[in-house]
């Protein structure tokens, strides 16, 4: 069995246009992220299809600088995933798909500690997610529909940090937080809920993430 990953990240700068990084307050700033996967399975049998699975995120964020320290801001994600896999049972193997497509939103608040080049921050999230699944697998099962709504509230961590004037590298490290998911069949008034609460912390890992923002206007000083 061999396995193919292709990830794409398009979020690796923190783009300020500010001439002075550090006096920021009364700004706008945009950015956010984008991601594509590619994964692929091959499976050492002339019967069976390999296991192909692509997915695409796209998550811009709006936010405002209401001081040096404190930013606040507004996101958006739209969640786009094609799985195409083989289910096993005990007398035969059925090829299938699984589609999931979602939009969701995001409010977040960040405090940033000093005022130099490096600046840890700790932060709030506030995250809704809606995503429509379809599954099918012909000859076992028919399409099975179901919406899945996801709920959550993190403490997070990260920094900033400044490599020119107008350039700095975004960061987030890890999360504390609680997350309810409602699982509901397109075809049934019957919920399944699953609430999650913990720590998920990392570096260069599944949590670490790294963002583009952009300045807009020219810095205010207070």
């Amino acid at each position: 069995m061999f396995k193919y990953n292709l990830i794409i990240i398009c979020c690796l700068l923190n783009c300020i246009s500010s001439s002075n990084l550090l006096a920021q307050s009364r700004e706008w700033v945009v950015g956010g992220g984008l991601q594509f996967s590619f994964n692929q399975i091959s499976i050492s049998s002339d019967s069976l299809p390999p296991h192909n699975s692509s997915s695409f995120i796209f998550s811009p964020q709006l936010g405002y600088w209401t001081s040096n320290h404190f930013q606040l801001g507004l996101g958006a994600t739209v969640i786009s995933s094609n799985t195409y896999t083989v289910l096993y049972t005990q007398s035969a193997s059925y090829s299938g798909s699984n589609l999931q497509r979602g939009i969701g939103g995001l409010i977040w608040g960040r405090y940033f500690f000093n005022t130099i080049a490096f600046r840890p921050f700790v932060g709030l999230n506030i995250e809704y997610m809606r995503i429509r699944e379809e599954s099918e697998y012909p000859g076992y099962s028919e399409n099975h529909t179901q919406f899945n709504t996801m709920t959550g509230a993190q403490l997070n961590a990260g920094f900033l940090y400044k490599l020119a004037p107008r350039l700095a590298v975004y960061g987030a490290l890890g999360s504390l937080g609680y997350q309810r998911t409602t699982y509901k069949a397109e075809d049934s008034d019957k919920k399944t809920t699953d609430t999650y609460f913990g720590l998920d912390a990392g570096s260069l890992g599944d949590r670490f993430t790294v963002g583009m923002y952009f300045t807009l206007g020219k810095a205010l000083v207070d």
